[in-house]
């Protein structure tokens, strides 16, 4: 079975051991919609080839443009195939010296710093692509891969990770085709009162401060508010209502729905979660939307909309 391998470790650490620990999370709002999430993810396993798709088996002749004493961002000539690694601990010692050295390298790239989980800081925590980029969907899958969301269904995911689960990386290996514009987020150690901006699930929603729908303010408008904004930028939606510990694909969503939480399913699909009133503010602050608990106010690190 393919797993996010984070939101195993979140499970893990809500019920490490069922005799002792909080078995009924699972059945909690935000245990019910993490489940949904991953089972969004799954897909058929198929055997992996023996050779990563985009990597072809010959010398590794390295070209290095050091950044600083504690990082460096370097790019490898690999038979003719360019592959550009980015190190985590450089882009929190010097984002825009990270954004420069992918410019240099014919890759449009942000770097976005976050607030997280200890087990999180200094690693990658989220990358995704801007409308309309030029990225197939293998190449999505696979860097999405490096960031814990794994496809089950992808054959360059499956190449990467053949047993179905990756750690989450430090270290960021971009092909060489990818030009973006993309967005790279990375996690850092919050400042001393600083809390963290969801207790739970929030590194792959888009609507999030470290998403890339946050500036839209999708929770505050209705389904028909939000569909066409979504489409005029370039997104194919796909609405999944949840109501009474079920989830389920609508054409579109019931009369009064409100928007609780999105996820890329592609880089240009995305799956947007809608639920009744009375539920939908639960369902916000248990995936990191901006809520009544948890305002737009509480994240002063967030991008500037």
């Amino acid at each position: 079975m393919k797993q996010e391998t984070d939101d195993m470790m979140l499970l893990q650490t809500h019920n490490p051991i069922p005799e002792t620990s909080k078995s009924d999370w699972a059945d909690s709002d935000a245990g019910r919609a993490l489940f949904s999430r991953i089972e969004a993810h799954l897909g058929q396993v198929r055997p992996a080839p023996r050779q990563p798709r985009w990597r072809r088996p010959t010398v590794t002749i390295p070209i290095f443009v050091v950044l600083s004493a504690t990082g460096l961002l370097f790019a490898s000539a690999i038979a003719g195939d360019k592959v550009i690694n980015v190190a985590a601990e450089e882009a929190l010692f010097n984002p825009a010296a990270v954004e420069r050295e992918l410019a240099a390298q014919g890759i449009q790239a942000q770097v976005q710093v976050v607030p997280v989980n200890d087990f999180l800081v200094g690693k990658w925590f989220h990358l995704y692509f801007h409308p309309r980029a030029q990225v197939d969907d293998e190449t999505f899958h696979l860097l999405q891969s490096y960031v814990g969301v794994i496809n089950g269904a992808s054959e360059s995911v499956l190449e990467r990770c053949p047993i179905g689960d990756c750690a989450r990386t430090s270290l960021l290996e971009i092909p060489g085709s990818v030009k973006g514009p993309m967005t790279l987020v990375v996690g850092r150690q919050p400042q001393p009162g600083e809390e963290y901006w969801a207790e739970e699930i929030d590194w792959d929603n888009e609507l999030a401060p470290s998403g890339a729908l946050y500036c839209l303010r999708l929770e505050d408008k209705t389904p028909t508010e939000a569909g066409p904004l979504l489409r005029n930028l370039g997104y194919e939606i796909i609405w999944v209502h949840e109501a009474d510990k079920t989830s389920s694909e609508v054409a579109s969503p019931p009369a009064g729905s409100m928007i609780t939480f999105a996820f890329f399913r592609g880089p240009d699909v995305v799956d947007v979660r809608t639920a009744e009133p009375a539920m939908a503010e639960r369902y916000k602050a248990a995936g990191g939307t901006p809520s009544q608990e948890h305002p737009r106010s509480s994240a002063p690190w967030a991008p500037d909309c």
